[in-house]
């Protein structure tokens, strides 16, 4: 009995450990441990204290060459902390600042950190639990960044410069309080020699959790946009939304992008998908209410849609071939099912065993939800075993309908022509074009916003004139 006691405590113990608001197996941070992980950079024994930091002198084993990096700063450390190019010692004399060892900032309470552009290393768990940290630059030579190096700072955005080549995972997923582990993130900059944010992540003999597309848009939660560099041969984005190159696959729909519809562009051909971690990077989006896959991909896989509860209307590839279990939600507010290939796709045998899964029980996700197909298919799908018996009804179409329940009374909205919806003193653009400027003049001719964005909130009232490529809209604030 005593046994059974001790060994129910220590599995409680083992419990409470994990569930805790930190990494697991979670290494302390000491003075070895703040060093470098960097093959050629050999440590010494020799350091540099300047008022709250203190640096460690490095050896470069290929040429000798002596330099140094930020091993660590002082917890009590607080507001703009701006790092020198060069330190001196008094045995070494001037050494410039090349990276920042592992720890380099644990627990800094530091707001903005600015860094010399002579850093080219950014270590482990670098600004690790610097909460309060909202802005850092990084200088365009660093070619490494360590594991986890921002996990639970407060940057609202991160650029990563085309001469970094070797990235280390961004998140851990095995943390209880991932939704914070970039809380304010809302723009991330991938540079040209990104080639794999999806890795493995080993340290120390131990292998952690596998970051799929799908996990890094799920702990991304502020996340707006991710653009690429034009020079990049794996990644490349549209609209603020991630692809990869090979066959054009879609990859990350940023949780806070805000657009109402989102049309797939036309040359993806397929969507993430590995293993048990099939769920897509449509997830936990706010906003989307109408979502058309493109018209290439000949099938979609399970959970490509994960809980985007304000989803009213789907519209599914022409070429549409075979389809699983491909949403999931806590709703049932999908209004409008799109089935544009007159032929019944074939289901994948989870569906025809559970149907269209929801969390609220089998069988319910398109329980209040109409599916509309090509004219003249009605019967194809009626007599089909799961298109015709998972739907309220089925319907034939000849145009789709892109209306919005939050702009019913504008019936012009469709994302085939630029259009532009002024609501309050809110103006938004839907258009194809996401690189064309937009330019708001008051009456008096002055721009008063301008930018690449899709919507702009005005804080003055009067009359304005929205100018975008041929579009031309004259609308009142009140």
């Amino acid at each position: 009995m005593k046994g059974i006691i001790m060994l129910f405590a220590l599995m409680l113990t083992s419990v409470a450990s994990y569930a805790s608001d930190t990494l697991l197996f979670e290494i302390k941070p000491s003075q070895t441990q703040r060093g470098v992980r960097f093959a050629d950079w050999k440590e010494t024994s020799r350091y540099i204290k300047e008022g709250m930091l203190k640096y460690q002198v490095i050896i470069n084993a290929k040429n000798q060459e002596k330099f140094a990096i930020l091993n660590e700063a002082d917890t009590a450390l607080k507001g703009k902390v701006e790092i020198p190019q060069y330190v001196h010692s008094e045995e070494d004399g001037d050494l410039e600042v090349r990276g920042l060892g592992l720890y380099a900032f644990y627990l800094g309470r530091m707001s903005e950190v600015k860094l010399p552009e002579s850093v080219e290393y950014i270590g482990d768990l670098a600004f690790y639990r610097c909460y309060g940290l909202e802005k850092l630059n990084i200088p365009e030579k660093v070619h490494t960044i360590g594991n986890w190096a921002f996990v639970y700072s407060a940057l609202d955005s991160i650029r990563f410069p085309d001469n970094l080549v070797n990235l280390g995972g961004l998140i851990y997923d095995g943390a209880v309080d991932n939704k914070n582990h970039f809380r304010r993130l809302r723009y991330l900059y991938l540079g040209k020699n990104i080639s794999n944010i999806k890795q493995n992540v080993n340290r120390d003999g131990l292998k952690w959790y596998y970051e799929t597309y799908y996990v890094l848009a799920n702990r991304f939660c502020n996340l707006e946009a991710i653009e690429v560099s034009p020079d990049n041969d794996v990644y490349y984005s549209v609209d603020g939304v991630l692809f990869r190159k090979q066959d054009n696959m879609f990859c990350i729909y940023p949780r806070e992008k805000k657009d109402l519809i989102y049309r797939m562009p036309d040359d993806t051909r397929t969507m993430f998908r590995d293993g048990l971690q099939s769920r897509s990077a449509f997830i936990f989006n706010d906003y989307l209410q109408i979502l058309k896959f493109s018209d290439e991909m000949d099938s979609i896989p399970a959970e490509a849609i994960w809980w985007c509860e304000s989803l009213k209307t789907i519209i599914l590839p022409k070429n549409l071939k075979c389809i699983s279990s491909f949403i999931r939600t806590f709703s049932t507010g999908i209004k409008s099912v799109y089935a544009q290939n007159p032929i019944p796709s074939e289901v994948s045998d989870y569906v025809v065993k559970y149907g269209f899964e929801s969390t609220s029980g089998p069988h319910d996700v398109f329980k209040n939800t109409i599916l509309y197909v090509p004219r003249g298919s009605a019967e194809a799908y009626q007599v089909h075993p799961v298109w015709g018996t998972h739907f309220k009804e089925v319907k034939e179409y000849d145009t789709i309908d892109y209306r919005l329940d939050d702009f019913s009374s504008c019936d012009e909205l469709v994302a085939d022509s630029d259009k532009a919806v002024v609501d309050g003193n809110n103006v938004r653009i839907v258009s194809d074009d996401h690189h064309a400027v937009a330019y708001i003049y008051d009456m008096q001719g002055r721009i008063v916003a301008a930018g690449k964005e899709r919507e702009f909130t005005l804080n003055s009232k009067g009359i304005f004139l929205l100018k975008f490529k041929n579009l031309t809209k004259k609308f009142i604030v009140r």
